[in-house]
């Protein structure tokens, strides 16, 4: 074989296929919630060396790579232009999965179909584990704050420093308290209560900035906050 064919080989094996579609899945749904775009970065570019390889294998299939760019543009919709509503987010995920499923030929039928369907069920359910994880333990954690939660926010943060146990108990005198959304929270987001920024996971979905918000609970060092009917 070619060095060309050593690729295609290599990228369409099941186990590899698993890792690039576990990754593309990760990274838009980490996207979707953090708009950082390091996370969306490399889901695509996991996702483009999946499409590569199976549309040099056929390059007939490029229908569906206009399909993926579709739903890909629908995820951008959603983020940019129309944030909150949810559709053009679930369409674009439905056009992207239905993409792949199509390039490795699922609409055969068969045992290429049961096959195609096999490997994005099991990366899809890697991927919400692992998105799950994410949700629940990286908010606290420094880099998570740096790297992903970071906003435009010019004001600085004025929590105090504090040990684990008595941040804990500070964060916990917060429940009940109101505030303001100062990002976005898709659903994590900063938060404003009483002169101090906190981070937060909304427990209603997506909430615009300038929300108003109360603190609902306290999960770990994680706040959770519901928006304040109008």
């Amino acid at each position: 074989m070619n060095p060309t064919q050593n690729f295609i080989h290599f990228i369409t094996q099941p186990y590899l296929s698993i890792i690039l579609l576990t990754i593309g899945i990760l990274g838009i749904a980490v996207e979707i919630t953090t708009q950082h775009g390091i996370a969306g970065l490399i889901g695509l570019t996991a996702l483009g060396l999946f499409f590569g390889a199976y549309l040099t294998a056929n390059p007939l299939n490029f229908w569906f790579l206009i399909l993926f760019l579709i739903g890909c543009g629908l995820i951008l919709f959603e983020l940019h232009v129309a944030p909150g509503h949810g559709v053009s987010a679930i369409l674009g995920i439905a056009a992207v999965l239905a993409s792949l499923f199509l390039v490795m030929g699922g609409g055969r039928g068969g045992a290429l179909a049961a096959l195609a369907a096999k490997e994005i069920a099991f990366s899809l359910g890697i991927a919400v584990v692992i998105f799950l994880m994410l949700l629940r333990y990286l908010p606290k954690a420094p880099l998570f704050q740096k790297l992903i939660l970071k906003t435009s926010l010019e004001t600085p943060v004025l929590s105090p420093t504090l040990t684990a146990p008595d941040e804990k108990e500070n964060l916990k005198k917060l429940i009940g308290k109101t505030g303001i959304a100062l990002s976005d929270l898709r659903p994590l987001g900063k938060i404003q209560i009483e002169n101090a920024q906190y981070s937060a996971i909304s427990e209603d979905g997506f909430l615009s900035s300038n929300t108003k918000i109360k603190v609902a609970a306290l999960d770990g060092t994680n706040l959770k906050v519901n928006k304040i009917p109008s």
